[in-house]
């Protein structure tokens, strides 16, 4: 958090200082002016969820590990405390860089380790080894400027979990510092990469790409590596002296990139494919999660033919992902064409809400889309804007390494539940891993849930197809398979009546235990009782028996019938109950419909040809309940 300092925390900070005070430790001054620093970035009900004397101890370790150490290299200390036994404590000491906070959160969050307190002070040292000591309001010059890092979280407990994630913070740190090192050089890379793009066709579409090129540079993309790339047996391959940020030979620049990719895996055919936008399959560790991004650029001869590739990975700033595309240079470009193609008039309903889906579009589409790809999502995002249905685009990389849906879900249907299952059936479908999503809910009809799943193994038609099939099955409730039912067997007028009269009635554990199919039949009966003398009954064999070799199912208004009633009755006709699960109707007119379900065997063991004994069982538990016949055994 900001820097803070209220009255409550000077007068903490006193007493921190008057308990330091007592203990006389090595480093009081240094001490004393750490826990300043910390504190005042913290809240007060953070620094009171401990006592003094635990800000005393670790306050005094902290001073005693930087003080042993030599700054030169960043310090990355994982420990389980020795002063609260629920804690696990992480201090980290580096320059003054960016990224530091945001990678550190995110390596915890991979780890699974909940951060219960985060403070993070930028101190002042001056002095070398033992006799550093940090300073309050230094001269210029005096000092080295350090960003300081600690982590509370729930106590780990393992060693070995303790050792990786402490390799893991130095492997996250190394790419920090190599990326925020090369940063000039990339830019001086990507001027080069601006005057060496090839010439194909259009000298106009290259001279906005080299205006893109000006964008990114202007805060538009955080460049994290490069690397350049020379034709060589058809095939693009890596310069590894080259390499920069997370591409150099430094760190382990193969993990961090896109595959070997061979000429014709481009799809060389005019100057828009000249400028590569994609992403890595790697999900990057600094800064921000998710697929780093992959721009490249590509270099011709004379002849046109592609003869090397100058390779930048990093991530679009939100500046970036927040502008408008028509503000983007040769990004603007298909956006104008689109535009001209679908031929609204500006200030038309079709027109605005045209532009209204592309300033909403994720912005990974928008840019990484060709525009043939980009016109299609468009359209199909268009003809649902009036209808209530589910739909379903795709995009796969052109270099088939990745897939990115938008699913389109009536905004009553979907729900975090749903969104769940839509995820693992599409990652499930092309046998790949999900890496991405994003939901957006405005002012229409739809929930819109982006996923993109990498590391695919099948993507076609029929595929999506299926997709769509199983995503409408995931959407789609009980009671609209419950409608669909009783419109197949009873006609569209007679289901819509019977839905007007029973939506929203039937309670969880019926819609759980009961299918749609099955509850259309008991919606059929439940109909027909509409007074406190009426009663309906269904005896049938289950398709799939539970407990029983018979289900019967009384239909009451109001009221039930006491199992303790029904019992001798169902005995003396022959049948044995097994179990019984009531159930209760609430109408919209504020009564309500009993269902009481019974699963039945024969008290004799035997068989029972239901056809032909049905119609006589239901006329004389009827006779028996109302009073006209005695139930004898």
């Amino acid at each position: 958090m900001q820097s803070l300092l209220t009255a409550e925390h000077k007068k903490f900070i006193k007493k921190f200082s008057n308990k330091v005070n007592q203990n006389k430790p090595k480093y009081t001054d240094s001490i004393k002016q750490l826990a300043k620093e910390l504190f005042t970035h913290m809240s007060m009900d953070e620094i009171e969820s401990h006592a003094p004397e635990y800000w005393v101890q670790t306050i005094s370790d902290l001073i005693e590990t930087m003080s042993a150490r030599r700054m030169k290299n960043p310090i990355i200390q994982v420990n389980d405390s020795n002063v609260d036994s629920s804690i696990t404590q992480i201090f980290l000491v580096n320059d003054n860089i960016p990224f530091l906070v945001d990678s550190t959160t995110m390596a915890c969050a991979e780890f699974g380790l909940n951060i219960k307190l985060l403070t993070h002070p930028i101190i002042q040292i001056k002095g070398e080894n033992n006799d550093r000591v940090l300073i309050d309001r230094p001269k210029k010059g005096e000092t080295q400027t350090k960003s300081l890092i600690y982590i509370e979280t729930k106590r780990i407990n393992n060693k070995q979990k303790i050792k990786k994630f402490q390799a893991y913070l130095e492997k996250v740190f190394t790419q920090i510092r190599k990326a925020v090192s090369d940063w000039q050089p990339m830019l001086d890379a990507m001027n080069h990469a601006k005057d060496a793009l090839g010439h194909l066709d259009n000298e106009k579409v290259r001279s906005e790409q080299q205006d893109f090129i000006d964008w990114l540079v202007d805060d538009n993309f955080t460049f994290l590596g490069y690397r350049k790339y020379e034709l060589k047996d058809n095939e693009l391959v890596a310069l590894p002296k080259t390499g920069l940020g997370l591409l150099s030979r430094d760190v382990d620049a193969d993990a961090n990139d896109a595959s070997q990719i061979s000429v014709a895996g481009y799809q060389i055919k005019k100057q828009s494919d000249l400028v590569v936008i994609t992403k890595v399959n790697v999900i990057s560790k600094v800064h921000r999660k998710g697929n780093l991004d992959y721009i490249g650029f590509l270099e011709t001869d004379q002849n046109g033919k592609v003869i090397a590739e100058h390779r930048f990975i990093g991530l679009f700033t939100s500046v970036a992902t927040n502008t408008n595309a028509l503000k983007i240079p040769y990004i603007n470009r298909k956006i104008n064409v689109l535009i001209k193609q679908f031929g609204f008039d500006a200030n038309s309903h079709s027109g605005k809400m045209l532009m209204h889906i592309i300033d909403t579009m994720p912005r990974d589409e928008v840019l990484q889309s060709n525009t043939d790809e980009l016109f299609h999502a468009l359209y199909m995002s268009l003809v649902i804007q009036e209808k209530i249905t589910t739909q379903v685009t795709a995009r796969q990389d052109k270099f088939n390494r990745f897939c990115s849906f938008m699913v389109y879900v009536p905004r009553d249907l979907f729900s975090t539940s749903n969104r769940h299952k839509i995820q693992a059936l599409l990652a499930e479908a092309v046998g790949g891993v999900e890496v991405e999503f994003a939901v957006a809910i405005d002012e229409s009809h739809y929930a819109r849930l982006y996923v993109v799943i990498r590391d695919i193994k099948k993507f076609n038609n029929d595929i999506l197809a299926q997709i769509k099939s199983d995503i409408i099955e995931v959407v789609t409730t009980w009671e609209d398979k419950l409608a669909l039912a009783l419109k197949e067997r009873l006609g569209n007028d007679e289901s819509v009546r019977l839905m007007d009269k029973f939506k929203g009635s039937f309670p969880i554990a019926y819609t759980e235990d009961v299918s749609p199919w099955v509850a259309s039949f008991d919606v059929e009966n439940a109909d027909k009782v509409k007074g406190a003398s009426d009663i309906e009954m269904s005896l049938y064999a289950p398709r799939i028996k539970r407990q029983g070799d018979f289900r019967f199912k009384l239909f009451r208004f109001d009221k039930t019938i006491p199992l303790s009633a029904v019992l001798p009755d169902l005995e003396n006709l022959g049948l044995h109950v097994v179990s019984e699960r009531p159930y209760e109707l609430n109408l919209q007119n504020g009564h309500n419909v009993w269902v009481q379900d019974f699963d039945l065997n024969l008290a004799s063991g035997k068989g029972l040809e239901l056809d032909l004994v049905k119609n006589r069982f239901h006329e004389a538990f009827g006779q028996v309940v109302s009073g006209e016949l005695e139930s004898d055994p």
